[in-house]
This record gives structure tokens, C-alpha cells and sequence, in this order.
């Protein structure tokens, strides 16, 4: 990625971080959290989704998720299921040749 223009990447993965707020509220978190998809717009990666409506909203809506947000659940533990799911940590960034 030598280059402003022209590459053509995809970036994905569990990040284990939020997008548009930190846990519980936690502005710090938010912020820090936020530094990461700057940086990735930054360097010609935007974050590209997954977000809804190409995707489920969680349900029931977490209280700490602000009403807004187009994030969808893709973590869940063994006391979940994808269908009771809450949390999005699964993020992509793509070149915008991409996107």
C-alpha cells in the first residue's frame, strides 16, 4: 500500500472492539474503539460492514448500543446463539475500489 490510490485490499476479522460506543457507555473506550476505523480510513481502508439492513439488528437491543447504530451481532458464546447474539467484533475495510 505504497500508493494513495490504486491498491486493492480487504481487511476483516474479530477485532474484539465496538463500533460507535464502548462498553456500558464508556466514553474512553468509545474513543479509543473510534481510533481504530480512523485509522483504517486513514490508510484508504473505510469500514464497509457488515451493518444493517444487510444483516440483523440485535434483539432484544442491548441498553449499552445506541439506538442508531446499524451494527448487527456476530459474536455470541455457548449462552447464545446467533439468533440471541448482541455484540458486533467481526468489522471489514476495503479499498474503496472495493466498496
Amino acid at each position: 500500500m505504497g500508493q494513495q490510490e490504486g491498491h486493492r485490499i480487504i481487511a476483516a476479522g474479530d477485532l474484539n472492539l465496538l463500533n460507535g460506543y464502548g462498553e456500558h457507555g464508556n466514553a474512553y473506550w468509545a474513543d479509543r474503539y473510534a481510533s481504530v476505523f480512523a485509522r483504517m480510513e486513514a490508510l484508504g481502508l473505510p469500514f464497509v460492514g457488515p451493518q444493517a439492513p444487510a444483516g440483523r439488528l440485535a434483539e432484544p437491543w442491548p441498553k449499552e448500543l445506541p439506538r442508531e447504530s446499524r451494527n448487527v451481532p456476530t459474536y455470541y458464546t455457548t449462552r447464545h446463539t446467533p439468533a440471541t447474539a448482541t455484540r458486533q467484533l467481526d468489522f471489514v475495510f476495503a479499498s474503496r475500489g472495493f466498496a
